[in-house]
């Protein structure tokens, strides 16, 4: 995902089993912006 368009993002939903090297990036940017209380895993 476009990190310009996580600034965008009041939360993040994270579905799946497996976390992808580029999806790990993203929560940790998601992470850096936004905290982590608006990560939500599913």
């Amino acid at each position: 995902m476009n990190k310009k368009l996580l600034e965008f993002c009041d939360e993040l939903w994270v579905f799946g089993d497996e976390i992808t090297e580029g999806m790990r990036k993203d929560i940790e940017h998601f992470r850096k912006i936004k905290g982590e209380d608006k990560i939500i895993m599913d």
